[in-house]
């Protein structure tokens, strides 16, 4: 464990690259910035610019998903409870 370096630090101009390629994996590899050919480049970019991946979606909205899982949570505890009550154990 003594050959693993702490990770570089987070701010903007750190993230070079450069000191990824100075921090270690935990298998001594080091990591390398992947670089795609100018060819695989335009697939890419061809790939993303077809009509499926250009979707508008909508904004996510934290409160309406804890409203559903509450409104799942009441449910499941109220069908417990009257299957409880049904069978005799409350």
């Amino acid at each position: 464990m003594s050959n693993i370096s702490k990770p570089p630090a987070l701010s903007s101009e750190l993230n070079t690259g450069e000191d990824l390629e100075a921090w270690p994996r935990l298998g001594g590899e080091e990591i390398k910035e992947a670089s795609l050919s100018a060819e695989d480049s335009l697939r890419v970019q061809a790939y993303l610019s077809l009509a499926q991946h250009r979707v508008e979606r909508a904004p996510f909205r934290p409160v309406l998903l804890l409203l559903a899982l509450l409104f799942v949570l009441v449910l499941l505890s109220l069908l417990s409870w009257w299957l409880a009550e049904a069978h005799g154990v409350v």
